[in-house]
């Protein structure tokens, strides 16, 4: 997990990303400026943020290691009916 620290959108920091060279990274959105860094390769994504920090702190910030506190654990929904009594 990461957030980004440049204010551009998620397809432009992708497009930065690939266009670094770095084909396999897969930016997932999780809302507001936070980023889910997503590598499907056999390498190590720590390594690999590590062996490019300078590049990587350039557009991101706070990265951390992903944790279950970091998913919502439920949502509201609002359901409107016509024709039903309030008791009901």
């Amino acid at each position: 997990m990461a957030t980004i620290v440049t204010g551009d959108s998620m397809l432009s920091v992708q497009q930065q990303v690939e266009d670094a060279d770095f084909h396999n990274i897969s930016l997932i959105p999780m809302g507001g400026d936070r980023v889910f860094l997503y590598f499907p390769g056999q390498e190590n994504i720590i390594q690999v943020i590590n062996d490019a920090i300078d590049f990587f702190s350039m557009i991101f910030g706070n990265f951390y290691k992903w944790t279950t506190r970091d998913v919502l654990f439920g949502r509201g929904a609002w359901v409107r009916v016509y024709g039903t009594p309030i008791h009901a």
